[in-house]
């Protein structure tokens, strides 16, 4: 089954899920490669957003087979599951699946819808320009941030320079 074929109450129990224990992140990975050519580590950031639901295994993973979105992880730390989606794409479809029945956290993925966006206008396989690492941490990580979002924190939160 795809998102677009839940039930409104199936797509209003995701959106109280949500509400109660999801996360909206948008942040930065990172990759060491070395370079023959300053022969040096350097670590390239790119900019990433994560929809995340928490809770028991066997239920995500239930509600993982329904949405068909996404894959249900381990908890890093402490206890617990995570139902988890990180292509843009793929939040998109979440976010507009539930955002007419969020309630709490609208905001965030208001954010999270724009910074998945965002993410998806630039040239895949392309490096991303200091200037635009810059916007996407003023635009989307800071604000979720401020809107306090739970889940791991961000790897870089200096200025790209």
């Amino acid at each position: 089954m795809h998102t677009s074929q839940l039930k409104d109450t199936d797509r209003a129990y995701l959106a109280g899920m949500f509400d109660g224990e999801g996360c909206a992140n948008a942040t930065f990975k990172s990759k060491k490669v070395f370079s023959k050519k300053k022969q040096k580590e350097i670590r390239y950031f790119w900019p990433t957003v994560q929809f995340v639901i928490a809770g028991a295994h066997t239920h995500l993973q239930s509600i993982r087979e329904i949405v068909g979105l996404g894959g249900v992880y381990e908890a890093t730390v402490g206890k617990g599951w995570a139902l988890r989606t990180t292509q843009p794409k793929k939040v998109l479809i979440m976010i507009d699946a539930i955002l007419p029945y969020v309630k709490l956290k609208k905001k965030q993925l208001l954010i999270l819808k724009e910074a998945a966006l965002f993410i998806s206008q630039h040239k895949k396989r392309s490096r991303w320009r200091d200037e635009e690492k810059k916007e996407f941490h003023k635009r989307f990580v800071l604000p979720l941030k401020k809107e306090g979002k739970l889940g791991r924190p961000t790897e870089y939160d200096k200025p790209f320079i």
